[in-house]
């Protein structure tokens, strides 16, 4: 019978592969140059924004941001949104924002908290 403290630290045991080919989506470290951010901001209503990195700092971004299209459903209501690529060109002309880490390992966009997109379609809902 194997040991069990034996068989855990096998199990468990980090080569260098698995360090270097380790990605945290939620981890803003991680994020590169062309990925699209996304987050929702909103008192009484729940707004869809998206941004994309143009350049990347060791301390944070820059971000333009994307112009949205609609997804699904149908404004003043409930609707999803995803980014529109018809618009990228426009969009990229636009003075990038810069923006940091914060200490606590987020990243903030105008008073918006924003996450790595899924590719998914966001939810929103305007109705005030």
């Amino acid at each position: 019978m194997i040991d069990l403290k034996k068989y855990i630290v096998e199990k468990f045991r980090l080569s260098k592969d698995n360090l270097t080919n380790h990605y945290e989506p939620d981890d803003p470290t991680y994020w590169e140059v062309d990925d699209v951010l996304s987050g929702t901001y909103g008192y009484n209503m729940t707004l869809p924004v998206f941004y994309k990195i143009v350049k990347k700092t060791p301390k944070g971004f820059s971000v333009v941001k994307l112009t949205s299209k609609l997804a699904s459903g149908h404004y003043n209501g409930s609707f999803t949104e995803v980014p529109d690529d018809s618009c990228l060109a426009d969009d990229l002309k636009q003075k990038p924002k810069t923006v940091r880490i914060n200490s606590r390992g987020n990243v903030v966009i105008d008073r918006c908290y924003v996450t790595l997109w899924n590719g998914k379609p966001v939810w929103g809902n305007d109705m005030d």
